[in-house]
């Protein structure tokens, strides 16, 4: 893997992680709260769009580069001033716990 400078890490993002509450109804509702903050390294991969239930989707997806965290986990999200992106894979590339890659997708905000 080509590991990233300190340099590269020039996005600061904050991380949300998930709370579950039962409402008076007993259904489950999730909310985010922040977690911390972190410097990252953000790189667009793809951008998918189409149509699903008669309405238009899109999917972009990212590699978000950071340094390791034990706490960053998948279902998480993390938040720029502009912009969502739900961690659906976290990667320990070289097995050195030094560096991660978050797999994400951008949600609407």
């Amino acid at each position: 893997m080509n590991r990233r400078s300190v340099g590269d890490l020039r996005h600061r993002l904050v991380v949300e992680r998930p709370v579950d509450h039962i409402d008076n109804n007993g259904d489950r509702l999730r909310s985010f709260e922040p977690a911390g903050e972190l410097w990252a390294a953000i790189e667009s991969l793809r951008f998918a769009g189409g149509f699903a239930a008669d309405r238009q989707e899109q999917s972009l997806t990212h590699h978000v580069y950071t340094r390791w965290r034990p706490d960053i986990r998948a279902g998480m999200r993390l938040r720029t001033s502009d912009r969502l992106m739900l961690i659906r894979s976290v990667l320990n590339p070289d097995q050195q716990k030094i560096q991660m890659i978050c797999l994400c997708e951008e949600i609407a905000a």
